[in-house]
């Protein structure tokens, strides 16, 4: 196949618990938010939409979230979504057929990321972290006896037989941040290489940097959400359940991140009212703007509770450096911040984008915080879990780490922690 007429791109990242799935789905989502009409759907918000959070060893409530998930993207096709993302194990071929028999007829690309470690001492600690934090519905998915009985159960990517339509399956290592085709039957498409971007951009740490340039660092620089503190998208939804009972935690961030430039952007830079924002929002989510206001208190609870290793490393850094934030916020997340303000008293200054009217990734708001501490980029570490974040602040000449987990951050720092206690 050669010529190209696609209306939609669907992305699915498939792969076994803890292999770096569901992370690898959300950096590529806000990756592509910014440009494009992107719906992201999750078996996670749909199996807990269905109360069957309690249930993953069932096949029977697996194969409903999967019933589910194809219905949702067949609206989503027929809503005229520009990318849709899916994230799920789709272990099974039946699963992965059921969504490309919907693909034809709407014009549209297929595109597979298979998600995978190189060994099984990865997966195993993968699992021993989420087992630190079971109340997240994220990590309920924690035993190694779950991760054999779906992989046991699987069906190979390769074997599969692709629609007449462009398809590429790529296989992605979350380990070593590796990227390669596996298959394909086209040259590619302008989003094709948007996502390959996206994953190669998390695997560039700057291992290249020289002795000299780690001796020049005199800061560290922070995100927030993703980074000291996790995102529960679930705690959000569930706040609005009296209001809108079917709300699910894809659809709140799916209407919060739809023409982001026109709407959260705006918020995030302090360019619309919260009034403004909310009544918008609750547009899109078919509420009474009357119960904007919920909306607003709901999303305060997006930040989940700070990891106890980011705590040591933190304190570990800051007896040496000094330590900044810089977060693409809004009031909401603020307030939110500063309930846990024992925590953040650590750091020197923490820079809001709401508050300075710049975001992430624009160059202006990494120069606003060098300004405002008379650093250069050579002299800053900055830390997000975004991929383009962290490459644009690498262009200017920042040391850029992609966050993964406190344990990878921590190895990553070394150069620095050792430095200071020899």
């Amino acid at each position: 196949m050669t010529a190209l007429n696609i209306k939609t791109t669907v992305v699915i990242c498939v792969g076994y618990p803890s292999t770096g799935k569901t992370t690898s789905t959300q950096r590529l989502y806000f990756d592509l938010a910014n440009d494009h009409q992107v719906a992201l759907l999750t078996t996670l918000s749909i199996r807990d939409s269905l109360g069957l959070m309690e249930s993953l060893h069932s096949e029977t409530d697996r194969q409903k979230v999967y019933n589910q998930i194809v219905h949702l993207t067949n609206e989503k096709l027929i809503d005229g979504s520009q990318i849709i993302i899916l994230d799920g194990n789709f272990n099974k071929q039946t699963r992965r057929n059921a969504v490309y028999e919907l693909l034809p007829r709407f014009g549209a690309e297929l595109i597979i990321i298979e998600c995978l470690v190189s060994g099984m001492e990865e997966i195993k600690e993968r699992l021993s972290a989420r087992q630190k934090n079971p109340d997240a519905i994220s990590n309920k998915a924690s035993t190694m006896e779950l991760y054999n009985l779906i992989k046991d159960s699987s069906d190979p990517l390769l074997d599969d037989q692709f629609p007449d339509i462009p398809y590429t399956l790529l296989e992605y290592n979350t380990e070593t941040q590796t990227l390669k085709t596996t298959k394909t039957n086209h040259q590619g498409s302008s989003i094709l290489k948007k996502v390959t971007e996206s994953l190669k951009r998390s695997a560039s740490p700057q291992s290249e940097k020289n002795a000299q340039a780690f001796q020049c660092v005199k800061s560290f620089l922070f995100d927030i959400g993703g980074v000291l503190q996790s995102l529960r998208w679930e705690a959000v939804s569930n706040e609005l359940n009296d209001l809108k009972p079917d709300l699910t935690m894809d659809a709140f961030r799916n209407a919060l991140y739809f023409e982001k430039e026109k709407g959260f952007g705006l918020y995030e830079t302090n360019k619309i009212s919260t009034s403004e924002f909310w009544k918008l929002m609750a547009k899109r989510l078919d509420i009474n703007p009357s119960e904007a206001h919920r909306l607003a208190d709901a999303f305060g609870h997006l930040y989940g509770p700070t990891d106890s290793e980011m705590i040591d490393l933190l304190s570990e850094i800051k007896k040496s450096y000094p330590l900044f934030i810089l977060s693409n916020s809004c009031p909401e997340l603020e307030k939110a911040v500063l309930k846990n303000h024992r925590f953040y008293d650590v750091f020197d200054h923490v820079y809001f984008s709401h508050r300075i009217g710049y975001k992430k990734p624009s160059i202006e708001s990494y120069l606003y915080v060098l300004e405002k501490n008379n650093l250069k980029p050579h002299e800053c570490v900055f830390i997000d879990d975004v991929a383009k974040n962290v490459s644009e602040a690498q262009n200017l000449g920042f040391f850029g780490i992609l966050y993964l987990s406190p344990t990878k951050l921590r190895k990553t720092l070394s150069p620095w922690l050792q430095k200071k206690t020899k």
